[in-house]
């Protein structure tokens, strides 16, 4: 899976010359020089696995009940990932399954399911920029509308 993470930041500056006439009709020639800051994405970066603290997670049964906006659900934090690789484990126990809602409206383009979990919940992933999916074969279990209001275009269940 292909992300953007980073930003690059480029400076490019510009010189335009400018005619200014003195009271004393002699001709001066001013540079001026301005310095314009352009943004621009890399071409290239990998989905990571979000730190444990993107989760509220229940470690009694080993279900990702939500997935935060910033990390620890604290505005001014890290930016939690939009291209996910869900964890295995998380806080050392293993992820099996991901509940109703938990990643609803998470502006998510695209996620990698591990193979540690069973079930996902209703409207699990409702409502993000998803176009594709790999859902690993150890998933018995799809609530309604687990996916919906997506971009999906692809769709693989199993092997």
């Amino acid at each position: 899976m292909r992300i953007t993470r980073s930003v690059v930041f480029h400076i490019s500056t510009i010189s335009h010359r400018a005619l200014v006439l003195a009271s004393s009709s002699l001709l001066i020639i001013a540079t001026l020089t301005t310095t314009a800051l352009f943004l621009q994405r890399p071409e290239t970066s990998y989905a990571a696995t979000p730190p444990d603290s993107c989760f509220d997670f229940d470690a009694g049964d080993g279900t990702i009940l939500t997935y935060y906006i910033y990390e620890d659900n604290v505005w001014g934090n890290p930016i939690c990932p939009r291209d996910v690789d869900i964890p295995s484990t998380i806080g050392g126990v293993t992820v099996t399954g991901i509940g109703d809602w938990a990643f609803y409206a998470s502006d998510l383009t695209s996620v990698a399911i591990p193979n540690t979990v069973i079930e996902i919940g209703e409207y699990a992933f409702d409502s993000n920029d998803l176009t594709s999916v790999i859902i690993p074969n150890s998933v018995t279990s799809i609530g309604r509308s687990a996916f919906e209001d997506n971009q999906l275009t692809t769709v693989v269940i199993g092997n």
